[in-house]
């Protein structure tokens, strides 16, 4: 019996996946992440929805310091933590700082963030604020 218990751990062990956690350096300061970011803005997430390779996040666009000139854009995040992916939540609002990445059609490029980035909800935004200033206002499309 304890040769069998040990044999199917064995066999257990060899068939089970290493499982990766996200693993982040401590990101820039504001104003270096800014500089470096394809795009930042606050924005209010409106709609979440789950793809195979994540999670594609609409937003509303209130203030926008880089890269954006629409009010509303999509940006795609992991689809948990494990994976670095930001917990976004309908109705609430964001500092978002993204990159840009390949779009699955190969053509426009997208904006994603996740956890390793600046990104936060508003509330705990004051610090960056300040430090990179008021943004520009985007306007409703008319």
């Amino acid at each position: 019996m304890r040769s069998l218990l040990l044999v199917l751990t064995a066999l257990l062990s060899l068939s089970a996946k290493p499982v990766q956690a996200c693993s982040c350096l401590r990101p820039p300061e504001a104003p270096v992440a800014l500089k470096e970011a394809g795009a930042v803005f606050v924005g209010k997430v409106t709609g979440i929805e789950r793809e195979k390779d994540g999670l594609r996040v609409t937003m509303e666009v209130d203030r926008a310091w880089k890269g954006i000139t629409a009010k509303s854009v999509i940006v795609k995040t992991a689809s948990d933590s494990a994976m670095c992916g930001y917990n976004f939540e309908i109705g609430k609002s964001y500092l978002v700082y993204t990159h840009a990445t390949k779009a699955a059609d190969g053509k426009q490029p997208e904006l994603a963030t996740n956890i390793c980035t600046r990104t936060c909800h508003i509330d705990q935004a004051a610090d960056d604020l300040k430090a990179i200033g008021e943004g520009k206002k985007i306007a409703d499309a008319k």
